[in-house]
């Protein structure tokens, strides 16, 4: 419960992203123009990613207090250095 609650603003980010694009490219395909419902989603989806991105982000800034090396390791490690180069593509 802790940890949800200290995301919160990102976990809601996400989910109301997702849900508007979802419900844009379903509006949008209703008037049977299914390139533009597709280039909606995409975009949609991308912010989604985005913002899914920065969730990860603000968990590695935030640390792990685990026991575990092996843990310590991929957190800060392996999964850090995705979260960086994932940030380095998307220009922070």
């Amino acid at each position: 419960m802790a940890h949800i609650y200290s995301y919160r603003e990102r976990y809601t980010e996400i989910g109301i992203t997702f849900a508007v694009t979802y419900m844009l490219k379903r509006l949008v395909r209703q008037t049977g123009n299914t390139d533009h419902a597709d280039l909606v989603g995409l975009g949609g989806y991308a912010l989604t990613v985005n913002g899914f991105i920065k969730l990860l982000s603000d968990m590695k800034k935030s640390g792990f207090t685990g026991n575990s090396s092996e843990s310590s390791k991929f957190i800060g490690g392996g999964l850090g250095s995705v979260i960086d180069q994932l940030q380095h593509l998307i220009g922070k």
